[in-house]
């Protein structure tokens, strides 16, 4: 018996299991000494170890189980029993040997002790006229929306996926705008469009990279581009592209919310479009390097953008049909692949410079070029911004009357054009950009 090898004298009483007294008793009589009949699975309501105290049997906690002889724990390590317990949502358990009784009475002890805590808690939690408010509250609610939920399982559903979220929300700024970079390049983005996308994301990037994404809130975002201490409208390039940033987190299932929605947007003050007149226009020429000269003509009478000029390749200049094809692969972006038409001075212009193939324009352009725009007059800081296609764009609307048609040949969208490129201007001075002719020593006609 395991209370004889615990040195306990086994009683009728203090017989394990209902139903035992006759095989215990024919044991008994017979001199038998061997081990306590094994019945499968067996529970052991503490008898077995008589030295628990009535408190610990009545414990719905903790339970003693004997392990069955096949048991490779009891076989082959030779425990004979085990003591377990789930508290507190945790759960306890340790085996035991014969003569380990003081190690599993303190075992039992300190469950019993994790017990008391855990129910004293509970015990001021219950009390709490405030916690049982809300729980009444939520029950309420789970039944008027007719949820078969209880209250614990509405708890448990909603703590596993409030987990899910948190291993989810746990990826950084950095992991993310390396993911959002190599989706944009599998897209086939333009090499100019991804070098913008990848300087502005990295540069914000720089600043939170081993953030979690999950954590840059809306004030965060707006502080950052404030911070930048540049023009409103670089500062709204740069949100542009944090919002499709973040857009593409929510899409990935990192965040639930697009930080820069609601972030600060400046306000830009749209300034009057600024052109060349005809006379600028024709000095600016008259003064150009025979290098640069079909690129600045190029972007003057057919308003090609500087990143598409910077790609197009003389084989795409078609002197015999009088156009210029801007390909995908030159364009600013897929959807601006156009034919531009040549107007007649331009061919007149460019035509003693062409080449079979290489690009128009060289690799050596902007000193060229500063060095042309002083010869012309233009002093420090008074050439304005974008000049050449502006001018394109005013001139050729007010010429041929057609907004559309000016937007199909430069490659943009009739907002954008009235957004930022059209200077009003009288058909009679526009149409005088179109006369600027070769070796004209006034430079108009």
């Amino acid at each position: 018996m395991v209370a004889e090898r615990e040195g306990i004298e086994p009683t009728k009483d203090k017989l394990p299991f209902n139903g035992f007294e006759d095989r215990y008793e024919s044991m008994k009589n017979n001199g038998n000494q061997g081990p306590l009949p094994i019945c499968c699975p067996k529970v052991l309501d503490f008898p077995l170890i008589p030295s628990f105290s009535s408190t610990v049997r009545k414990a719905k906690e903790i339970r003693v189980q004997e392990l069955e002889e096949t048991s490779s724990y009891r076989k082959e390590r030779g425990y004979l029993y085990f003591v377990d317990a789930r508290i507190g949502g945790s759960r306890y358990r340790r085996f035991f040997r014969h003569g380990e009784k003081k190690k599993a009475d303190a075992f039992v002890s300190s469950l019993m002790a994790k017990r008391d805590n855990v129910g004293h808690a509970k015990a001021a939690i219950l009390e709490d006229p405030a916690t049982q408010e809300m729980a009444a509250r939520a029950v309420r609610k789970l039944a008027e929306s007719g949820s078969p939920l209880t209250l614990e399982q509405a708890v448990d559903d909603y703590l596993a996926r409030f987990a899910e979220s948190l291993s989810r929300s746990s990826v950084s700024v950095s992991s993310v705008t390396d993911a959002f970079l190599h989706e944009k390049e599998r897209e086939g983005v333009s090499p100019p469009h991804y070098k913008d996308l990848d300087y502005r994301t990295k540069r914000f990037a720089g600043s939170f990279g081993e953030l979690p994404i999950s954590t840059i809130t809306e004030q965060m975002v707006s502080d950052w581009l404030m911070g930048l201490s540049l023009e409103p409208q670089t500062i709204l390039n740069f949100r542009r592209i944090l919002h499709n940033l973040f857009a593409f987190a929510v899409k990935r299932g990192h965040i639930s919310v697009n930080p820069v929605s609601h972030a600060v947007s400046p306000k830009v003050r749209r300034k009057r479009a600024v052109i060349l007149t005809p006379e600028e226009a024709s000095a600016l020429l008259e003064n150009a390097e025979d290098e640069i000269l079909p690129s600045l003509a190029i972007m003057l009478f057919c308003g090609v953008r500087q990143g598409e000029m910077a790609r197009l390749d003389w084989s795409a200049v078609d002197f015999e049909d009088a156009t210029i094809t801007i390909s995908a692969e030159i364009a600013k972006r897929d959807v601006h692949e156009r034919f531009i038409t040549m107007p007649p001075v331009l061919m007149d212009w460019i035509r003693p410079h062409a080449q079979r193939r290489g690009l128009v324009k060289p690799t050596r352009f902007r000193g060229a070029f500063e060095r042309c725009r002083k010869a012309a007059g233009f002093v420090d800081g008074t050439w304005p911004s974008n000049a050449l296609r502006k001018t394109f764009i005013s001139c050729h609307y007010e010429t041929h009357g057609s907004i559309d048609e000016t937007a199909r040949q430069a490659g943009t969208s009739v907002n954008i054009i009235h957004k930022h490129y059209r200077r009003l201007i009288k058909p009679k001075e526009a149409s005088k950009l179109w006369d600027i002719k070769l070796d004209d020593p006034d430079g108009v006609i």
